[in-house]
């Protein structure tokens, strides 16, 4: 009896840890939240100076996604934020203003912007301080600059490629294989720098660990710059 009143206690202790928290959340998978940007159904939409959402639109679609993810009011697709930014001054040209995708939702508690830096070597510890925080979300620059992902999870060591599963907008759909080995460059560098959103992003991983992640997430400058 002591014991299964013990067991009981535990149980309803970690129930309110797990409250307390912030962790009680609806669990979110990456595949609920992939776009494709050359997705037949908005692919062809333009913006800026004669873009596309697929010719340009890698940050319109991984914005999405993180959107999906935490926004309280309906989650856009690639061509409804893409919309919703060409009336709300969301580009320069076919650049995207990052702190615009943010105030899509309204919600002090939805998606925040942090901030921009670049990367003149692989910055892993950056990367890992990033993926540890568990309100932050890092869009990855790879490809020599050339291309973006979401980096949602980093499942082994620290600095293998392998290790780190992207949401890639270039795929046609979601797969859980995609990590940043896919963009090494003949053994070159493979980050080259990553753009922050905070808000509550309850994947698999996080969303029982809320508030318990030991990472010191790296500090961010207001002077960012502010587009792509």
């Amino acid at each position: 009896m002591k014991t299964r009143v013990l067991v009981s206690m535990c149980a309803v202790l970690l129930v309110w840890l797990t409250v307390s928290s912030g962790a009680a959340q609806t669990m979110v998978l990456p595949e609920d939240v992939f776009y494709w940007q050359c997705n037949p159904q908005w692919g062809s939409d333009p913006f800026g100076a004669g873009c596309t959402i697929c010719s340009d639109g890698v940050l319109v679609t991984c914005g999405s996604m993180l959107l999906s993810w935490v926004a309280e009011t309906p989650s856009p697709h690639p061509g409804e934020l893409n919309q919703w930014l060409t009336v709300n001054g969301g580009y320069i040209g076919c650049s995207l203003i990052w702190s615009v995708v943010a105030a899509y939702d309204g919600q002090d508690s939805g998606l925040e912007w942090l901030g921009r830096t670049t990367f003149g070597f692989d910055d892993w510890a950056t990367l890992d301080a990033e993926l540890d925080a568990p309100d932050r979300m890092p869009i990855v620059n790879v490809l020599n600059g050339g291309h973006w992902v979401v980096v949602y999870e980093r499942d082994g060591p620290s600095g293998i490629p392998g290790s780190y599963r992207v949401l890639d907008p270039a795929q046609q759909s979601f797969s859980a294989d995609r990590t940043l080995a896919d963009f090494t460059q003949g053994g070159g560098q493979i980050i080259f720098g990553m753009g922050v959103y905070i808000g509550a992003f309850p994947t698999p991983q996080r969303v029982f660990f809320d508030g318990f992640e030991s990472g010191t997430a790296g500090a961010w400058s207001s002077s960012s710059p502010p587009t792509l």
